[in-house]
């Protein structure tokens, strides 16, 4: 109770401080900022004197200014008193304690003084407890005379028997209200009558409480990690539409912060009729819904939204809960597969439409003519070896992107191995008339790869140079080391390609000129295995052109 009574008449001199120290901030605002030390300092005696209190003015270094009991020149640095610490970090400070200039147990309050966000100086406020004191030890005696005088009439009717009634059941309502504040203690049972009964069902009750709010807590824990950790996204909202939850994901995929739109309506946050058409719909017919809707974020993306009721006890549709799959690499792929499956099909076509040309016209009779047959059987022969190479490139490729294909990695000598590909295509840069420019590669450059794919990747590059420079042109290889990786580059002074195709050169089957690719003998597929070879010794590849450069 003395504790009590103490805080009280301390938390009305506190208040009083406070109030106190207010005014003489704004009295004192314009002096303290002008600087007039002395005129600042008359005025803190003064207004000392109207308040009753000591006041001490300071500066954010803690410097004293001025003081209305002792000369602030020669007073210590109050930087580090409690309340100062506390005022200079904007708030209002506190602190009870002795003071050594005036010899008795102090209250202090300090309050900032502001100017614009920034702490600018501490007006401090002081008041002995004397008076808090005086005040404690007067109710003490009134308690004392009156405690006696109440234990005199107790014990006369019958103190104990209503003690062991009253204390039981002080301590059931004290268990009571620390049960409500979140503070479980068990109750101790003094006897088996109804009020150790009743302590008994409380403390049951307790015990009840402290698992259900384990379990509730364990549960909420389980489903932030859960939602959390899921790749999908996930927003809930209630019966009236207001956003409930949003996990990360969705954060991503919808562009939105959870902090900033929990509360408000979907519709406020989000512009997108068909989530918005989709969430309502959910809320009116208490049925699972699905829709796709393509998001354009800084990328497209294909989003499959599905919503869910959330029905409460009574079956009643109480919110909605919407999951996000992001299908856009499932539509790129299906995309793919069907491009894939077209651009096979029309690759194996084209060939076999002219073998079975062919051989219809040689059954018609047409093999009877030496010199046509001849002619239609070489023709046959060379749609024939076309279908063979596209059959290969296919099995290779597939091998190469599945991991099935073994990569036989060991240090090869570059140059050795860019000069084997040279002489390789020697014949055929001579019949056009092409000069193959090798830059000077170190004989020491060395590089960890699979020789045999390497050189199939390189001997692409060089036939598509070949095939697309013109008679008379240059095709130049180079191999440079660059940190802790080799650059190897095959340039040529060809007509070039376009920048719109820039971006699809190393996909399966894509040409910029389809009818001179075939002309030529490609297949569509050697830039995409180029790739894929790349790709498996874990560099990357990339094609610069201007149309006419090369």
């Amino acid at each position: 109770m003395g504790t009590s009574l103490r805080s009280y008449f301390i938390q009305r001199i506190a208040h009083r401080l406070t109030l106190n120290a207010r005014l003489v901030e704004d009295i004192l605002r314009d002096e303290f900022q002008s600087e007039d030390i002395s005129r600042l300092r008359s005025s803190v005696k003064r207004l000392a004197g109207e308040t009753e209190t000591r006041i001490t003015i300071i500066r954010p270094d803690g410097a004293v200014l001025a003081d209305s009991e002792k000369d602030a020149d020669l007073m210590d640095n109050h930087w580090n008193r409690p309340e100062v610490q506390v005022a200079l970090k904007g708030e209002i400070g506190q602190s009870i304690r002795y003071s050594g200039t005036l010899k008795e147990k102090m209250m202090y309050l300090a309050l900032p003084l502001k100017e614009a966000d920034s702490v600018i100086g501490v007006v401090r406020l002081a008041l002995p407890l004397t008076e808090v004191q005086a005040k404690i030890a007067h109710i003490y005696r009134a308690i004392v005379g009156g405690a006696l005088l109440a234990l005199l009439i107790a014990l006369v009717i019958g103190f104990f028997t209503a003690e062991s009634f009253a204390r039981p059941l002080r301590e059931m309502m004290s268990a009571a209200q620390n049960i409500a504040q979140g503070k479980y203690k068990e109750l101790r049972v003094r006897s088996g009558n109804e009020i150790g009964q009743l302590a008994g069902a409380l403390n049951r009750m307790s015990e009840k409480i402290q698992d259900d709010i384990r379990t509730i807590t364990e549960g909420r824990n389980e489903l932030r990690a859960i939602l959390s950790s899921m790749a999908e996204g996930v927003i809930v909202v209630d019966k009236e539409g207001k956003i409930l939850l949003l996990n990360s994901s969705a954060e991503k995929i919808l562009g939105l912060s959870a902090e900033k739109v929990t509360g408000k309506f979907l519709w406020e946050v989000l512009r997108k009729e068909e989530l918005i058409s989709l969430v309502k719909k959910t809320l009116a017919t208490g049925n699972e819904e699905g829709i796709e809707m393509v998001f354009d974020l800084p990328e497209v993306h294909v989003l499959h939204a599905q919503a869910a009721p959330i029905l409460s006890e009574g079956q009643n549709n109480s919110g909605v809960v919407v999951v996000f799959h992001d299908i856009t690499r499932l539509k790129q792929l299906e995309k793919l597969r069907r491009e894939f499956v077209a651009n096979v099909s029309h690759e194996l076509k084209t060939p076999l439409t002219s073998i079975k040309g062919f051989v219809e016209t040689l059954m018609e009779g047409a093999i009877s003519d030496s010199e046509n047959s001849l002619k239609f059987l070489k023709i046959i022969q060379q749609h024939t070896e076309r279908l063979d190479n596209l059959v290969n490139d296919l099995l290779e490729l597939s091998s190469i992107e599945t991991g099935e294909l073994p990569m036989n990695f060991e240090k090869i000598k570059l140059k050795e191995l860019i000069d084997h590909i040279a002489a390789s295509f020697a014949d055929e840069l001579s019949r056009k008339n092409q000069l193959l420019k090798i830059s000077a590669i170190p004989e020491d450059l060395e590089a960890w790869i699979d020789e045999e794919k390497m050189q199939r990747a390189l001997s692409n590059l060089l036939d598509n140079a070949h095939k697309y420079t013109s008679s008379g042109g240059q095709i130049e290889i180079s191999a440079t080391q660059e940190l802790d990786r080799i650059k190897i580059e095959v340039s040529d002074t060809g007509e070039g390609i376009p920048g719109e195709h820039l971006p699809r050169i190393f996909e399966r089957f894509y040409r910029v000129d389809k009818a001179r690719s075939r002309q030529l003998g490609g297949t569509g597929l050697g830039l995409a295995i180029v790739k894929h070879i790349v790709l498996a010794h874990g560099g990357e590849i990339s094609v610069e052109s201007k149309v006419g450069v090369g």
